[in-house]
């Protein structure tokens, strides 16, 4: 974030963020406040964070699929062998 934020300094570029919470964006201009540019570094640290969350929980749930797929194949052999395509003999 800080390096978008530098940019649209150097570039005289306007940075407009949607904020979920608010019906207004947050807009940075090139010489906005410090207040504002700490604004933008704490919502890209929260989404960072968020981002984080829900990738530890989908690979939690791959996990446990996984898991589940592998105790359903001890447990019943024949259906692993039902889903079981072999490629044919010329390779395709």
């Amino acid at each position: 974030m800080a390096e978008l934020v530098t940019w649209g300094r150097q570039y005289h570029r306007i940075l407009v963020f949607g904020l979920p919470e608010s019906d207004h964006p947050l807009v940075v201009t090139p010489h906005a406040h410090d207040l504002v540019v700490r604004r933008c570094m704490d919502l890209a640290h929260d989404a960072e964070q968020e981002a984080l969350t829900i990738s530890s929980r989908v690979s939690g749930s791959h996990e446990v699929l996984l898991r589940q797929a592998v105790t359903e194949v001890d447990w019943c052999p024949s259906a692993a062998r039902a889903h079981h395509t072999p490629l044919a003999a010329d390779g395709a």
